[in-house]
């Protein structure tokens, strides 16, 4: 440790002391000329001189140069110098030097060249030795306001130019390569067809509600939903490897209510169903999600939401413990069976069993309630 802080120490001095950086640091000083353009100068002399400065140490000594008129900016920089490369340090100071151009009320669409009518743009290439270069460009309003607002939507730009709160613009017909970068989005999924037939297609997802043990000593759930009824059953696992013997039990009870047999079942990339041999071996196509993508399996992942919401709001509006939430899964279950759906009005229930539902006999869940019970017979 001693031993890099002596050697930071000596760059620095090397630094402060290396021919033609005094004459720099009078000319920032004394002219009118931008910092963006002594950076580069900097730069350009620092790989002159052939010294192996850090990037780091770089920009610490550019920041402790700046000029007294950047006093405010200077002291923000100093609490970002540690994460900051040349190249941000660059962008930070060609902002800035815009900012300031816009506040000295400077004529707009002056071809005039200078500091104050151009933005300089900065091209650092990295290497041992940052070597760097200007190219300049026209500051266009809109990009500068779009800067002061924190990157909001063109349209909404106009829309405040139009009420007189930010002065008129040109609007800029290029986009904003950060907003692109930062505001990117995946594209929507397309609507896909829902099955007709019960058993075509079975959706299916393992689920860890990270919290204590139910008091079975459950810790996980595992939900199968067909697509075309959206009926569903809801087992409890104490562990993930339980799932695979579940969906065999599923599959026992369901082909034989239905008498019909179960045709694709899809997942994501869970470790629990990785047994291609027993699918092979009773003709059900086993579909995954591609990584990364859980909307592929989208049905079971609302699903296991909904289920969750409904669990906490239970155990939340009676007061009781976490460790019931296994007993409280069961019940959504069975209650989202016979809620219509929005979509078409009719109950999971009675498309699967071609029965209409009756609910007039529920009880709020964890009620009190009176058992009677029958006395003992001695024999």
């Amino acid at each position: 440790m001693a031993a890099a802080m002596k050697h930071m120490a000596s760059n620095f001095a090397k630094l402060d002391k290396f021919e033609g950086m005094e004459v720099i640091i009078q000319s920032w000083n004394n002219s009118r000329r931008g910092p963006s353009v002594t950076m580069m100068t900097m730069s350009a002399e620092v790989e002159s001189s052939m010294m192996n400065m850090d990037e780091a140490i770089q920009v610490s000594f550019i920041i402790d140069k700046l000029p007294l008129s950047w006093k405010d900016f200077k002291h923000t920089l100093k609490h970002k110098k540690e994460e900051l490369t040349l190249v941000e340090l660059g962008s930070y100071l060609r902002i800035e030097e815009s900012l300031k151009v816009q506040d000295n009320d400077k004529p707009k669409g002056n071809n005039v060249a200078g500091p104050y009518n151009q933005m300089f743009m900065l091209n650092i290439v990295n290497d041992n030795i940052a070597s760097a270069f200007m190219s300049t460009s026209k500051l266009n309003d809109s990009i500068l306001w779009q800067a002061r607002l924190g990157h909001v939507h063109f349209k909404r730009m106009q829309d405040m130019s139009k009420d007189g709160l930010i002065p008129a613009f040109d609007m800029d017909t290029e986009k904003c390569n950060t907003c692109m970068l930062t505001k990117i989005t995946k594209k929507l999924f397309q609507n896909i067809k829902r099955e007709t037939e019960v058993l075509e297609l079975i959706h299916s997802d393992l689920c860890d509600l990270l919290a204590t043990p139910s008091l079975g000593n459950k810790k996980y759930f595992v939900t199968f939903i067909d697509d075309a009824s959206r009926f569903y059953y809801v087992y409890l696992l104490n562990t993930k490897d339980e799932a695979l013997d579940k969906f065999k039990v599923f599959k026992t009870e369901v082909e034989l209510q239905q008498r019909s047999l179960i045709k694709r079942f899809r997942t994501d990339r869970g470790g629990e169903y990785m047994d291609t041999l027993y699918f092979l071996s009773v003709g059900i196509i086993h579909e995954t999600t591609a990584p990364y993508t859980p909307q592929q399996n989208g049905i079971s992942e609302r699903k296991n939401r909904v289920l969750r919401e409904m669990v906490n709001f239970m155990l939340s509006y009676l007061g009781l413990s976490q460790g019931l939430w296994g007993e409280a899964m069961l019940t959504p279950c069975y209650l989202l069976n016979r809620i219509p759906n929005k979509r078409n009005m009719i109950t999971p229930y009675e498309l699967w069993t071609k029965k209409k539902s009756n609910l007039n006999y529920l009880k709020v869940w964890g009620c009190r309630a009176v058992v009677r019970l029958p006395e003992l017979k001695l024999m």
